[in-house]
């Protein structure tokens, strides 16, 4: 990972190679971030994708081992649990120029990852039974 900028928000470049959700959460460790927006773009390999079921509260998870664009990674950093986590959700294009998107569970930088990082007030998740998620929340 580069880091590009600073100051108020951060640009980072991710590397080939580079697990998107660990890199991240290892940065806002490092800087002591607990709350962000995070936006990004690039490439990927080995994504995997979610779709929440409210229904059965369970996510349904779908592979995507080729290489695909990010076309759009949209999401928040925060505690859980006293840790960093990331939550993403994305728009992927594969080879033939269809469309995937979800929930990121996970995904693997192919070429290059491009990825804004804009620090807020300190963010948490917590428990809610009604949706059997952690939800975001600002703490008490």
């Amino acid at each position: 990972m580069i880091v590009l900028s600073g100051g108020s928000s951060f640009v980072l470049r991710l590397e080939r190679g580079e697990e998107i959700h660990e890199t991240l959460k290892a940065f806002a460790r490092d800087k002591g971030i607990e709350g962000a927006v995070v936006s990004g773009i690039g490439a990927v390999q080995s994504a995997e994708l979610g779709f929440y079921h409210l229904d059965r509260q369970e996510y349904e998870r779908r592979a995507l081992p080729e290489i695909t664009e990010l076309l759009s990674l949209q999401g928040n950093l925060c505690l859980l649990e006293g840790k960093p986590f990331l939550h993403a959700h994305v728009v992927l294009m594969k080879s033939d120029f269809t469309l995937a998107g979800g929930h990121l569970f996970a995904a693997t930088i192919a070429v290059t990852g491009e990825f804004h990082i804009q620090p807020t007030e300190s963010m948490v998740r917590l428990p809610d039974p009604k949706v059997g998620l952690p939800l975001l929340n600002c703490p008490l």
